[in-house]
């Protein structure tokens, strides 16, 4: 029976170098993308936008049509699709009348595990998630995606970044990472042995539970998957103190502010805003053993 794996994020967790030099290069495994080839990426974009245009009715009656053209490109046994920006709030963003729409990472999430709930058992779907503690994940990806923060707001602020992430009232990618709330969504749906949490600082680190548990689940060695992973730059966008934004230059050639720090007030203020959400997670889930990483 077919196994369908997918890796839904999060961005800023390796997950590049995951998509070019791990998941290619796996054995027995039909690794469909991303990066997607042209025949894949028609496939599971035009796939993808359905999912997130159709409304609750059509979307329901169209689920087994949905499931005839992506079944298609699970061609072995063992299937992966790797796709971090399916948790990527800015993602299919759309500015009306001062109304910002974003994607609906949840229901979207819901949505795909329900088509492929039509192509094989859910017993064999999972999903595959990269964690990384909060206090390094976002400075990380406001200097990746900048630009689409700047989009609602018009400003490259770093600090008011994160205040808008202490802001309940306001929507953006620091609500997304309570890894505790988003793990008891997707098991409200699916059985939680199903969701196979990874903690970036560890894998990349090659140590022992987090290997084992991404070994044992594409049936590979764990030997084979640690030759894989080699020295790299966990924070690619960082030197020293500073974190670089991706491409500035690019946009604003004049401007002088090209880089920022994260003062340890600030990230005391991330750490405290995030850690009993942390400490939830890391009871429910068995050896995840967030507190030795800093989680909390």
């Amino acid at each position: 029976m077919k196994k369908i794996i997918f890796h839904i994020g999060f961005p800023r967790t390796g997950t590049t170098y995951l998509q070019s030099k791990i998941f290619p290069k796996l054995k027995k495994i039909n690794f469909i993308g991303k990066p997607f080839n042209n025949e894949n990426s028609n496939t599971f974009f035009e796939f993808e936008k359905k999912i997130f245009n159709y409304d609750d009715l059509y979307f329901n009656k169209r689920k087994i049509f949905l499931s005839s053209n992506i079944k298609l490109l699970f061609k072995k046994e063992i299937n992966l699709i790797s796709h971090e920006g399916i948790l990527r709030y800015t993602r299919f963003f759309e500015k009306k009348d001062k109304f910002y729409k974003g994607n609906n990472y949840s229901n979207n999430i819901k949505r795909i595990y329900e088509v492929l709930r039509t192509i094989v058992p859910k017993k064999n779907i999972f999903f595959l998630i990269f964690l990384r503690k909060q206090i390094d994940l976002l400075p990380s990806y406001y200097s990746n995606f900048w630009e689409s923060e700047y989009q609602i707001t018009r400003k490259i602020d770093y600090r008011e970044f994160i205040n808008n992430c202490f802001d309940h009232n306001k929507y953006n990618f620091g609500k997304i990472i309570f890894y505790n709330e988003l793990y008891d969504y997707l098991t409200s749906f699916m059985p939680s042995l199903n969701v196979k949490l990874i903690k970036f600082e560890s894998f990349f680190s090659k140590e022992n539970r987090d290997i084992k548990l991404f070994s044992s689940l594409f049936n590979n060695k764990e030997i084979y998957v640690r030759k894989l992973i080699d020295d790299i730059n966990l924070n690619s966008n960082k030197k020293n103190q500073f974190y670089y934004y991706k491409n500035l230059d690019k946009f604003f050639p004049k401007i002088l502010k090209k880089k920022f720090t994260q003062t340890s007030k600030l990230q005391k203020s991330i750490f405290n805003f995030y850690k009993n959400d942390n400490l939830k997670l890391d009871k429910k889930v068995k050896n995840l053993d967030l507190k030795t990483k800093g989680y909390y």
